[in-house]
């Protein structure tokens, strides 16, 4: 069996797009009767939170009521659905040649697997990418309580993959992109080799 690969998510198959989810949150904050400034804020420091137990309208609903906020259903609903747009809009925005990447892994008989941390908004909309049906597992942190960099969430992945943690390898795709040839480091602890891809010649 050839080696499956892990990929993170954000910053490495997709741009994080940290400016742009401080702008939808500032006019989230607006639809639901808060500050934007605050509500910003907010979002950054429940980031745990975000990431391994709330989901969209619950993290609308207790910020704004935190900051003061009494929004309605049909506002939480509309600051939600706002949310989810940027979520479906940032996974399309994978290039080309990452999908090209990850193309040729696949046809080289690499299976593949992505850890995220990430929202739920992010993890609704990854049915729907262009990158969805490029993996065999997909494991979010919204989904299953964990977030990097817990081991349990690598020991999950690899589970699902029905391997060793220690067989699978973490793959680093902007090296990739940069370099034809590119040593990805093993995901497995004190392993004590790497695994080299020549995607040039794929």
């Amino acid at each position: 069996m050839s080696r499956p690969v892990i990929f993170d998510l954000f910053h490495t198959l997709i741009e994080g797009a940290d400016e742009e989810r401080d702008r939808v949150v500032g006019e989230m904050a607006v639809m639901v009767g808060v500050t934007p400034a605050e509500l910003v804020a907010a979002y950054h420091a429940t980031w745990r939170d975000r990431l391994v137990r709330w989901d969209v309208e619950d993290t609308i609903r207790i910020l704004a009521g935190r900051l003061g906020g009494t929004p309605t259903d049909e506002q939480v609903t509309r600051a939600g659905e706002h949310r989810r747009a940027l979520g479906r809009r940032v996974l399309g925005s994978v290039s080309t040649a990452t999908l090209d990447v990850l193309d040729a892994l696949r046809g080289d008989g690499h299976p593949l697997a992505l850890i995220s941390n990430a929202t739920s908004d992010t993890a609704e909309a990854w049915p729907q990418s262009p990158l969805a049906h490029r993996f065999d597992v997909a494991v979010f942190s919204c989904d299953v309580g964990l977030a990097k960099p817990d081991p349990a969430i690598y020991h999950l992945a690899a589970e699902r993959l029905g391997v060793r943690p220690a067989f699978a390898t973490l793959g680093d795709l902007p090296a990739i992109l940069r370099e034809p040839f590119k040593v990805m480091e093993p995901s497995g602890p004190h392993t004590g080799h790497k695994t080299a891809w020549n995607v040039g010649n794929q």
